[in-house]
């Protein structure tokens, strides 16, 4: 009886979890990544071109997958029904073209995913805009120093 329980629990939670944002990132890169290779076998490697457009593949892709955390975190906070839909597609995907499916086959995704971008690039700039002035008062507080030193330094070569 008491194995029953324990095995139900488990079972609801197991189905109850949302899988994470990043779990969910991590899963659809690493099927994109996959599906890449797949494509790479087939192409010819020594085609300059490839190699300037893997590289470029390659920077876009490192930018996405470190915005992929925000964005799915804040879609998760405002609008966690389309993100559980979403996140439970793309982590039962078993190919990546599976997984490039899974924001049509929720409702919402495409007006949520865009305000979740907006929040994180106001987020961004944000952060932009705390460095910068960060950095301002830094260079303040160097030019306050420096006019002290100057001060300092001249009426010390005055008394001499």
């Amino acid at each position: 009886m008491i194995r029953h329980v324990v095995i139900l629990a488990l079972g609801l939670v197991a189905v109850g979890c949302t899988p994470s944002p990043e779990k969910t990132c991590d899963k659809f890169f690493k099927l994109e990544e996959e599906n890449s290779e797949k494509k790479k076998k087939d192409k010819d490697d020594d085609d300059k071109k490839n190699e300037a457009i893997e590289k470029l593949i390659k920077k876009i892709r490192e930018k996405k997958k470190e915005q992929c955390p925000k964005a799915f975190g804040a879609m998760k906070e405002d609008s966690p029904d389309v993100y559980k839909c979403f996140a439970k597609c793309v982590n039962d995907a078993k190919e990546y073209d599976d997984a490039k499916k899974c924001d049509k086959g929720c409702d919402g995704f495409k007006d949520a995913y865009k305000k979740a971008m907006k929040k994180i690039d106001k987020d961004d700039k944000g952060d932009d805009d705390k460095k910068k002035s960060k950095d301002d008062d830094d260079d303040k507080k160097k030019k306050f120093k420096d006019d002290d030193d100057d001060k300092k330094k001249k009426s010390k070569d005055d008394d001499d």
